[in-house]
């Protein structure tokens, strides 16, 4: 009877009990409204007369929306935004047990099925059929089979070392799971060592999907995007401090003698070309020259102590008896050859000597990091001691030198990474933005990484807290900036888009069928309809969406506020004391008028000064010199009684 469900949108969902949420349930359609009354076993379905089916369309008007809904929860900390988009994953993705939960849901031929757990929940009738018509209701405790055909992205910056998982058609691309996946993947290959940081893997694998994206955007794609795609690609040589120089020695076990000399002869190479790239009469061509020289060495140097902990890490093979005997620096010493050609003489020696494919493997790309190296050097004019930077360049990306030498650093290393990877002129705000497109673009069809599986037409996004560490600007641009990159990479695509957010910026782009508040009151956790509250979001004032939808008590900061407040009594007891006549002298309140002019809020900071000016609103002079009389008669009958106090 229901059939294939390879495309679905997830309309409602009621929990009986799930965690933090009793009797409580979440709209995710912008068309209905859905009620669920537990006590009568009624399922109540309205229409929203203010439903636009393309609300989020961007771009030809003559196509339909390629986000066809999007749905925010919102509340502060602990409210169980995160857990509700977990239920997702772990149940409906993962077609777990629907345990005292009620879930609508439509696929691609605008059927519509009501799951739920029959052994606590009865329902009996549904108000409102004909809205969601065909409707099929099905009391059963698992999901079928077929709905793990409906495609599905997780992404998230958060990272709280929360275990996450993947499913078939079901792709987790948070920070949580890729700091796993990268590295189990990287496994899959074969090729690189058990002991690799996951980190570490994690910042190649981000850095490679960043380059095929801009890559392959640039080449395949023809509008502009919400952010400037960089052009050049940073790279920069992970030094050893000087005090850690005693760990690398420890860890270098039979090769830490040779390392010492090698480390001492690049060492005062460097110290060298430093000293003549100090003088006063040197050309900037020469300097170029210096620093060039400079790089080079520290690049050697990474490369050859990498290699060299790579090789005490695996000393167990057999032809690695005899490598000790090729570390002989005598020839460099007697300057019958450079510190390079001995590097490459002996990785070479090394080559020869293996007769595994692995091993070759790692070499060859050790080989072919130094030959970028070399290549680059007589083309790049920014060079600094320990950064360069290379161009992303159009065309065939196997033909691409920055996609090349990023697939020879990542080949070139097994557990002891020695570059970093970054992106000239780009803010960290675009970075983030870039990294979340990156990430996302994994996902088109026939993509160079990943499985290649091709997303259903219909696809659910979880995003949660998407624009975490972005500047308050990207925040403001966020559904935007979403909206335009999946319109232009997935355009035969549809997605219903569920997020978390505690940005305020988010609402001002929402309209309030969009939004679901999570709250807590006297200790209960409430989930109330943006729909029903009667609070309009769209293109509201977003410093007013702080205390809308965010639950603040106040829209400034809390030392703030305390600072408010202290200023508030002190200029009511002044007021008071005045009232019953005595004396204040200016001095003892002038320090008030500093906050006061501190305040920003224009309307509190005018009552204040009009408050405090009140207080020195002594003009007449007798009123004056009477409360003058009357302050040191006052301070008189004070030491009189504190002289009768000595005297008892």
């Amino acid at each position: 009877m229901i059939g294939e469900l390879n495309d679905l949108e997830i309309l409602y969902i009621w929990f009986q009990k799930y965690l933090q949420f009793e009797q409580a349930g979440f709209q995710l359609s912008a068309q209905h409204r859905f009620h669920f009354d537990h006590d009568n076993g009624i399922l109540h379905v309205a229409d929203n007369p203010d439903y636009q089916s393309d609300f989020f369309r961007l771009g030809d008007p003559s196509k339909p929306a390629v986000v066809k809904q999007i749905t925010a929860l919102v509340g502060e900390n602990g409210t169980g935004k995160t857990s509700f988009l977990d239920y997702i994953k772990n149940v409906v993705l993962n077609r777990q047990e629907i345990q005292q939960a009620l879930i609508v849901i439509k696929d691609s031929r605008e059927r519509h099925l009501i799951w739920y757990d029959d052994t606590v929940i009865e329902l009996k009738d549904v108000q409102g059929r004909k809205l969601i018509s065909p409707c099929f209701e099905s009391p059963k405790i698992l999901f079928p089979g077929a709905l793990s055909e409906s495609s599905a992205i997780f992404i998230s910056n958060v990272f709280d070392h929360s275990y996450e998982n993947q499913a078939p058609h079901y792709y987790n691309l948070s920070t949580n799971y890729l700091i796993r996946g990268d590295r189990l993947k990287r496994l899959e290959e074969e090729r690189f060592a058990e002991d690799q940081k996951e980190i570490d893997v994690h910042r190649d694998e981000e850095i490679h999907r960043q380059v095929l994206f801009v890559h392959k955007y640039k080449a395949e794609y023809h509008q502009e995007l919400p952010i400037p795609l960089p052009e050049r690609l940073t790279v920069s040589i992970r030094d050893a401090r000087p005090d850690a120089e005693i760990e690398i020695n420890k860890l270098l076990g039979a090769y830490a003698p040779f390392y010492v000399q090698f480390n001492q002869w690049i060492e005062q190479k460097i110290a060298d070309e430093q000293a003549r790239l100090h003088k006063k009469d040197i050309t900037n061509r020469e300097k170029a020259a210096l620093k060039k020289s400079i790089f080079m060495y520290r690049a050697y140097r990474a490369s050859v102590r990498s290699l060299l902990k790579e090789l005490a890490a695996f000393q167990n093979d057999p032809y690695l008896d005899s490598i000790v005997g090729l570390l002989n620096l005598e020839k460099v010493q007697s300057q019958k050859e450079t510190i390079f050609q001995f590097t490459r003489r002996f990785l070479q020696a090394l080559i020869n000597r293996s007769n595994e494919k692995d091993h070759n493997y790692w070499l060859e790309n050790i080989m072919k990091v130094l030959n970028f190296y070399d290549s680059f050097a007589g083309q790049i004019e920014d060079w600094t001691e320990r950064v360069f930077s290379i161009p992303i360049e159009l065309g065939d990306i196997e033909k691409s030198r920055s996609h090349q030498f990023i697939q020879a650093y990542r080949g070139s290393y097994r557990a002891y990474p020695y570059l970093d990877f970054g992106w000239h002129n780009l803010s960290s705000g675009q970075t983030a933005m870039l990294n979340l497109f990156a990430r996302l673009f994994t996902r088109v069809d026939g993509q160079y990484f990943g499985d290649n599986e091709k997303l259903s037409r219909d696809v659910l996004l979880l995003i949660d807290e998407g624009e975490l560490y972005f500047h308050p600007e990207w925040q403001r641009r966020f559904i935007h900036d979403v909206i335009s990159y999946l319109t232009i990479v997935f355009p035969n695509n549809r997605f219903q888009i569920i997020m978390t957010s505690h940005s305020p910026f988010l609402l001002s782009d929402l309209p309030s069928s969009s939004v679901v508040y999570l709250e807590r009151k006297n200790r209960k956790l409430t989930v109330e309809d943006g729909l029903t509250s009667g609070k309009k979001t769209l293109a509201a004032n977003i410093h007013d969406m702080f205390s809308l939808g965010f639950f603040m008590g106040t829209t400034v900061g809390e030392f703030a506020r305390i600072k408010l407040n202290q200023l508030i009594q002190e200029l009511g007891n002044f007021e008071k004391m005045k009232k019953e006549d005595f004396y204040i002298p200016e001095g003892t309140i002038s320090h008030l008028l500093s906050t006061i002019r501190s305040v920003g809020e224009p309307l509190v900071a005018d009552r204040l000064l009009e408050r405090y000016e009140q207080l020195l609103d002594d003009h007449e002079p007798e009123r004056y010199a009477l409360r003058q009389i009357k302050y040191w008669q006052q301070e008189l009958e004070r030491l009189r009684d504190k002289e009768e106090g000595r005297d008892d």
